[in-house]
């Protein structure tokens, strides 16, 4: 970790993390579900960027090539922010839990035990003591150029939403976030349950278990090359395009993937693939124990 890191303060990054009062939200349906993208997130991307930058990075999820780094950020206002665009999407109260899909987060346990690689380390007065409110830990990703990227379509456990935040500057900025459709079944996202008609159309396709289908939809498949000629099984439905300081956030049943080509960044923190990444659960403010994957409204 940088000194200029290890020297910032709880004030001082809650500072650095401002969110810009002109930031532009975008609320698109994509087969029923609501895609979120806000443009011009931080009101100094350069200094987030910065943060991000002075943290150090491992290994610390097989599934994943690229590296994670926790940053403790007292204050945080990126998931108050959230419970306002998902309360407007579901048109009543809700708040985001980001509980789940922390790289090494055990939730509501001493911060001796949970917060040994986070940044700076987090004082144990944020919600009860002993506990760290989790809304003020964020995970930053760096993808290096040498990782092994394959941009394979997949979806990710439960039914909440992931969230990450583009921290390339604009000469950096390549590829994005893909949305995909599975051809042979139609699918776009990995459902809650089949009907009856569903499960005989999978059949006759010569799926005989759901097993074989969760394979298909994520192990056998992709041309994992980079390049856009993806092999018959995938239709690329939707990219969203990498854009300095631009928020996207999704469904986590979505097939989806990194979208990049071969040579996009580089082997150096400053010019890998970086982005800020969390995973969001929206709990109903009147039944804490329900989450739920909204629908989209219209537009």
């Amino acid at each position: 970790m940088s000194d200029a890191a290890a020297c910032a303060t709880g004030d001082s990054l809650s500072e650095q993390f401002q969110l810009n009062p002109d930031r532009k939200v975008t609320v698109e349906d994509h087969f029923g579900l609501p895609l979120i993208v806000i443009d011009d997130l931080y009101a100094n991307p350069e200094a987030v960027r910065n943060a991000a930058l002075g943290l150090d990075y491992v290994r610390s999820r097989h599934s994943y090539p690229g590296s994670d780094a926790l940053l403790w950020i007292p204050g945080h206002p990126l998931c108050q922010m959230m419970d306002g665009v998902m309360s407007s999407i579901l048109e009543k109260p809700v708040k985001v839990d980001p509980f789940h899909g922390i790289p090494g987060f055990v939730p509501r346990s001493p911060p001796e035990a949970s917060y040994d690689a986070v940044r700076p380390p987090p004082q144990p007065v944020a919600i009860s003591p002993g506990n760290i409110d989790p809304r003020d830990i964020v995970a930053f990703t760096a993808l290096r150029r040498n990782a092994q990227i394959r941009n394979q379509p997949h979806f990710d456990a439960g039914n909440g939403y992931a969230l990450l935040v583009y921290l390339n500057p604009e000469d950096q900025s390549r590829g994005g976030t893909a949305l995909y459709s599975h051809v042979d079944t139609g699918l776009h996202a990995r459902p809650v349950s089949f009907t009856r008609e569903q499960i005989k159309q999978l059949q006759a396709k010569g799926y005989k278990t759901e097993s074989e289908l969760w394979r298909a939809l994520t192990w056998v498949s992709a041309s994992n090359t980079g390049k856009e000629d993806w092999e018959p099984e995938w239709k690329l439905e939707r990219l969203i395009r990498m854009r300095w300081n631009r928020l996207v956030c999704y469904p986590s049943p979505l097939l989806h993937s990194i979208f990049l080509q071969p040579g996009d960044f580089g082997n150096t923190l400053d010019t890998t693939r970086l982005t800020m990444n969390l995973f969001l659960t929206v709990v109903d403010q009147n039944q804490e124990d329900s989450p739920q994957v909204p629908q989209a409204s219209s537009g």
